[in-house]
């Protein structure tokens, strides 16, 4: 080859190199990662309507919850803001060219990652906790919710559908996780702890009646809307309800939970762990999917009480 064709070639090449500088500055330029534009998060609802065959007119809301393991991907939450609940958690590759649910960090030892996995799962079911099903059951779904967060009543609807249809296949266990935000969420959530104080069964009807009527209910119409719900409900000592709620005799209880839940990294509601795992995809197919994976690996989450890793401040997902 001649000293021409050589000056071409590299120049050829210092083309494509400045060419791939050029888009990688977007990302990171001066350290900072790029955040996802308009157009980009359009482009995404887009691409995740049809991906997960959602009516064309299908209204969806997508909230950037930040980078993940310090990298430059960022976990996107989708969400139906209308119509039929969907909620969909999706990492986005730098360029926000790609999305995935799965971004496993491939620095640390995976015997140490499993070893980690077991102890979310067994400090996830430390405690008296609101259960649903039989402790053998081979899945564990372990639910961190806010009585007041829209996302969270559509998930009771799913998780109740789910509870009906796997039968002994799946345990439903839930944490309170009030948000500031939300002004009657958290008398609520002490307000059924003293419900679970009593039975489980007394839990799950007073979990069952917040979210069926929360469009309705305010910070003002809370309690006396609880005590008309208590007159009636079953397995009920309603004097023993009504002071452990005027008290806040469980005010500690919830926070613990929402303490647990910052430790184990959650930061929006509703937030699904299965056996220790947190759960990406939540639509109703994904989660039978797994839990059904999880039945036939026969495997039961450790009840061993340990201690969880550091997580992050919480936040809605999409408003």
């Amino acid at each position: 080859m001649n000293r021409r064709g050589v000056v071409i070639r590299a120049a050829s090449a210092a083309a494509v190199v400045g060419l791939a500088a050029g888009a990688a500055l977007r990302v990171w330029s001066a350290n900072r990662c790029a955040t996802p534009g308009e157009a980009d998060k359009a482009r995404l609802v887009d691409f995740v309507r049809a991906k997960y065959k959602l009516p064309a007119d299908a209204e969806i809301g997508v909230a950037d919850s930040g980078t993940a393991f310090g990298s430059c991907f960022h976990k996107l939450v989708f969400a139906s803001l209308s119509g039929r609940p969907f909620r969909a958690e999706l990492f986005a590759s730098p360029d926000f060219r790609f999305l995935t649910s799965e971004l496993l960090d491939a620095r640390p030892d995976p015997l140490e990652a499993l070893r980690r996995q077991r102890e979310t799962a067994a400090a996830l079911l430390q405690g008296n906790l609101p259960t649903r099903g039989t402790d053998k059951a081979p899945a564990t779904l372990v639910v961190f919710s806010d009585f007041q967060c829209p996302y969270c009543a559509r998930m009771a609807d799913t998780l109740n559908g789910l509870a009906a249809s796997e039968g002994d296949r799946l345990r439903i266990v839930y944490h309170y996780f009030p948000l500031s935000m939300h002004r009657w969420a958290r008398p609520a959530a002490e307000a059924a702890a003293c419900a679970q104080r009593q039975s489980d069964a007394a839990f799950w009807s007073l979990h069952d009646f917040l979210f069926a009527h929360q469009r309705e209910l305010t910070v003002d119409n809370l309690r006396p809307r609880v005590a008309d719900w208590a007159r009636t409900a079953p397995h009920l000592d309603q004097g023993q309800f009504e002071t452990c709620a005027r008290d806040g005799l469980t005010a500690g209880q919830v926070e613990q939970d929402m303490a647990l839940g910052q430790e184990v990294g959650v930061n929006a509601t509703p937030t699904l762990f299965l056996n220790g795992e947190p759960v990406g995809g939540t639509s109703v197919d994904e989660l039978r999917a797994s839990i059904r994976q999880a039945a036939r690996s026969g495997k039961v989450a450790s009840l061993t009480p340990s201690a969880a890793g550091s997580g992050a401040r919480a936040k809605d997902a999409v408003r």
